[in-house]
């Protein structure tokens, strides 16, 4: 059984943050040395402090990446940049963009998805995952207590409630965000709080397998941190923060989901191969 739930965003504050645009980076694994330092001059708001900040010759045990990232993120969020949505609410999210000249769009939404072990939870990966990747998301979950990007998961939703419940509950109302990023992809986003449409989304997802598309690393990291946060409660209920991830849902029969070859590069190969 899947088990989703709608929570509380923590989100840049619009009257402070006028343009979105500058403060966007996408995942940590994605970002070369290049991106940073350009997500850098972006903005001193641009997330990239938070999801992948710098590292110096000088770090050490007291002050590096991580113990940055926690006092930015702390800062930001007293200073007003960042708040915490009022209700609990999943929220719809579209991408479009253009693939050798012609326009795609991407429906899903971000809500959480409740951590189990893969064997009882409908999760399917489909790749093995590194120690050092692992290390890093997981020193910085330990150090901010959040989920700094969402997994990204597929279902199949074929009766298409989801598009459903965006066309009556969402559409035409105004999104919270409307921003092209770095790549000239649209993003928008809409909260969706209504309680009775988040019992339909609940419900529909219920019975559903779930793809990890993106993610893994992120998803094995989810997981150990709620175990280690398990261990530290001498009580628990199995509902605190620590037992979700936040997850980005798409119905894998969306027209608009693709499916792209890519270029896997060695380094560092051994003169004599023989």
């Amino acid at each position: 059984m899947t088990e989703i739930s709608p929570f509380k965003a923590t989100v840049f504050n619009h009257e402070k943050i006028k343009d979105l645009s500058r403060v966007f980076c996408p995942p940590y694994d994605v970002i070369s040395k290049k991106d940073q330092a350009m997500y850098y001059k972006k903005s001193p708001y641009n997330f990239i402090r938070v999801e992948l900040n710098k590292e110096t010759p000088k770090d050490n045990s007291r002050d590096n990446q991580f113990t940055r990232a926690k006092k930015t993120f702390e800062r930001w969020i007293k200073s007003g940049i960042l708040k915490e949505d009022k209700d609990k609410s999943f929220y719809f999210y579209s991408q479009d963009y253009y693939y050798k000249g012609e326009k795609k769009s991407r429906l899903g939404f971000i809500g959480l998805l409740k951590l189990k072990h893969f064997s009882k939870s409908g999760v399917f990966p489909h790749e093995n995952t590194h120690s050092a990747a692992k290390e890093n998301r997981l020193e910085l979950i330990k150090k901010i207590k959040a989920n700094t990007s969402p997994i990204f998961v597929i279902f199949s939703d074929k009766d298409r409630i989801m598009k459903r419940i965006f066309d009556k509950y969402i559409l035409g109302k105004d999104s919270i965000v409307d921003v092209f990023d770095a790549e000239k992809v649209g993003t928008k986003i809409w909260r969706l709080s209504d309680p009775e449409a988040i019992g339909l989304l609940k419900k529909c997802m219920e019975d559903k397998n779930i793809y990890i598309a993106d993610g893994h690393h992120r998803f094995e990291v989810g997981q150990e941190f709620c175990n280690l946060m398990r261990k530290k409660k001498k009580t628990f209920t199995g509902n605190e923060d620590f037992n979700y991830i936040m997850t980005y849902f798409t119905d894998l029969n969306a027209k608009d989901l693709q499916i792209l070859p890519i270029h896997r590069l060695v380094k560092n190969m051994p003169c004599d191969l023989s």
